[in-house]
């Protein structure tokens, strides 16, 4: 009876087989690693942003009706890091030659007292400008 030798360890082929598979899944570690960080990267950004923008509105909510920031045109400040720019635009609903509150009358005394706010973020994200906006009323408690 003729004993068969058994076969131990790895031939080369074997090895270097299981390197690349394990390569391949280190690589897609790593790609999904990187995805993960630009993600969480990009969603810091936009908080930031975000939290920005809302502490603007609520600055301006707390400022009185008559302050020169709430002047009639044109208006902006320069931003904190990530804001580059904040401006915003006012119009007085009582001078504007619009129906504010569709019932067919322009300029009419129920519109007094109120200024409409457009208020526009601008902000860098990844080397691109990039802007957010939003509208808001402000009025006069009479």
């Amino acid at each position: 009876m003729k004993i068969l030798k058994s076969e131990n360890g790895f031939t080369l082929l074997e090895a270097l087989i299981a390197m690349v598979i394990l390569s391949i899944g280190i690589f897609s570690l790593f790609s999904m690693q990187t995805t993960g960080i630009y993600g969480n990267a990009k969603a810091a950004a936009i908080t930031n942003v975000s939290n920005a923008t809302r502490d603007q509105i609520e600055k301006f909510l707390g400022t009185n009706f008559t302050h020169s920031n709430f002047d009639v045109g044109n208006h902006s400040i320069n931003g904190v890091f990530p804001i580059n720019t904040i401006s915003w635009v006012v119009v007085d609903w009582s001078n504007d030659s619009v129906d504010n509150d569709n019932d067919t009358k322009t300029d009419e005394f129920d519109e007094r007292g109120v200024k409409s706010v457009q208020l526009t973020i601008q902000y860098m994200d990844k080397g691109i400008i990039r802007n957010t906006s939003i509208q808001f009323l402000k009025t006069e408690i009479l």
